[in-house]
C-alpha cells in the first residue's frame, strides 16, 4: 500500500483553489538526523494522548518561580484556581507530567517514521518545490530549526518576516 502525499494533497485541496492563493511560505528546514532525533523524545500522555516533546516536558514541569518579599520570605501565590482545574488535571492537561507514566506514539517508532521521511523527501517535497519557486525571496522564509527552542523559532521568523 502506498503512503498517502499528505501535505501536497491539502496544498492542492484546501489553500491553492480560486479564492485562496499562497502568498507565502515558511519552511522549519532541518536534516534528517534532527527530525528523527526530535521524533524520538515525544511522548504520549494516556490520560488524552496529547503528544510533549522534551521540550514542552521540561517547561511544564519547570517549578514556579519563588518571590520573595523585602524580608527575604516567600510570598504565597493569590492566584484563584480556575472552575474546572481538577478536571483539567485529572485530564492530564494541567499539572506536572510524569515521565514514567507516559508513552511512546506508534508512529514514531523507527522504520515507521523512516518510511515517512523517506516518502517527504522523494515525493512530498518535490511537491512543495513547485509552489515555492513562484514565490519571491521575501515570500519563502526558510529557517534551519536546528536546536532551536519555539521562543527562539518565533523571534527568528518574526525577524525574518518584518518588511523593514
Amino acid at each position: 500500500m502506498e503512503t498517502e502525499q499528505w501535505g501536497a494533497r491539502l496544498l492542492d485541496k484546501d489553500i491553492c483553489t480560486e479564492s485562496n492563493e499562497l502568498t507565502h511560505i515558511i519552511e522549519l528546514s532541518s536534516d534528517d538526523d534532527e527530525v528523527k532525533r526530535r521524533a524520538k523524545t515525544i511522548r504520549v500522555t494516556p490520560q488524552n494522548g496529547v503528544p510533549y516533546s522534551s521540550w514542552e516536558r521540561m517547561i511544564r514541569n519547570k517549578p514556579k518561580p519563588v518571590v520573595l518579599d523585602e524580608d527575604g520570605n516567600p510570598v504565597e501565590d493569590e492566584e484563584e484556581p480556575e472552575e474546572n482545574e481538577e478536571e483539567l488535571i485529572a485530564m492530564g492537561l494541567k499539572g506536572p507530567l510524569v515521565e514514567s507514566e507516559m508513552t511512546t506514539r506508534r508512529c514514531d517508532d523507527i522504520k515507521a517514521f523512516n518510511k515517512e521521511l523517506e516518502n517527504y523527501n522523494m515525493r512530498e517535497r518535490n511537491i512543495f518545490d513547485e509552489y515555492i519557486v513562484k514565490l519571491y525571496d521575501s515570500t519563502y522564509v526558510k529557517v534551519d530549526i536546528a536546536g532551536m527552542t519555539p521562543d527562539e523559532l518565533t523571534e527568528a521568523l518574526l525577524i525574518r518576516m518584518n518588511p523593514n
